[in-house]
């Protein structure tokens, strides 16, 4: 036999990337059952007229190799937020210190760059030995995603009033400006129980806060 006719076979069925489940599927269509030991040779698969079934080995292979691609690309993206530091500096005004989100385009941008990829590894057909690692890191991004542009807001109107409340005349409201801080923590607490960001029980800690400090003003 054409030692040529044999190589084809050779490679694919060689490759690092055929995992459990391709080679089940290659022993279903081959009709075959067979391990891989030490001792199996060419002349094994030659026994069980592998050879007629070169064509359909080579596209499991070839499957199996597009899939190793989709996953690697994948970890990456998991390895990248893994490893991505959320930088926070300290704003100091002259009645509170508190940190705040230095810069969020370069993480925007890179939230941006996963998410397409992550459509993409989605969309492909080789995806579905993955599908459920995709799909949980696409909630997970989406999640990050909303939170972070609801934090960049809340700080941007936040950074905009904390001079304007600091203020000696508007210091002296001491119940407008309590009540006004009530208002935006239980906004807030809403907004981010929607997101299941935090529990209900976190909720209502901050509202007895709020009600705690309002009353105090008000005496």
């Amino acid at each position: 036999m054409d030692f040529k006719l044999c190589l084809p076979i050779i490679v694919a069925l060689r490759n690092p990337y055929l995992r459990q489940r391709h080679w089940e599927d290659i022993q279903s269509y081959i009709g075959r059952f067979f391990t891989k030991e030490d001792n199996f040779t060419l002349g094994n698969l030659l026994d069980i007229k592998i050879l007629q079934q070169s064509g359909l080995i080579g596209d499991i292979s070839t499957t199996a190799t597009n899939e190793a691609t989709l996953e690697s690309i994948l970890y990456k993206v998991i390895d990248l937020w893994r490893s991505t530091d959320f930088r926070l500096i300290t704003h100091q005004s002259d009645t509170s210190t508190v940190k705040i989100i230095a810069s969020a385009d370069d993480v925007m941008a890179q939230l941006e760059e996963s998410q397409t990829t992550i459509m993409s590894i989605k969309a492909s057909r080789y995806a579905e030995p993955i599908k459920y690692l995709i799909d949980e890191w696409e909630r997970k991004l989406n999640q990050f995603s909303h939170t972070l542009e609801e934090w960049v807001m809340c700080q941007k109107r936040w950074l905009y009033l904390e001079p304007i409340f600091s203020a000696g005349g508007i210091q002296r409201q001491g119940s407008y400006c309590c009540f006004t801080l009530c208002m935006t923590l239980i906004n807030l607490c809403v907004l981010y129980y929607r997101m299941r960001c935090v529990s209900w029980h976190f909720g209502l800690y901050c509202l007895l806060c709020c009600l705690r400090v309002s009353s105090a003003a008000d005496n």
